[in-house]
């Protein structure tokens, strides 16, 4: 059962490990072609992010706009 979104070239998954507090797996991924992953354990990432502040805000800026993006589609259905 499909329950989740195709995600295309360049697009992210995973994010959930980033906010404090909330549960590291939201769901599972599978590729439907070849494909390359970059992967971060979110503690490390978020210790690099921690120490380099200008990084870390441009991070989760577009990492709102982006939970922001997902709200607005989920209301226009």
């Amino acid at each position: 059962m499909f329950t989740g979104a195709v995600l295309r070239s360049r697009m992210i998954f995973g994010w959930a490990s980033l906010i404090p507090d909330h549960p590291k797996r939201l769901g599972s991924a599978e590729s439907v072609e070849p494909t390359q992953r970059l992967v971060f354990d979110g503690d490390d990432l978020k210790d690099v992010l921690r120490d380099n502040p200008d990084s870390g805000f441009k991070v989760m800026e577009r990492l709102c706009g982006m939970i922001a993006r997902s709200f607005m589609e989920q209301q226009a259905k």
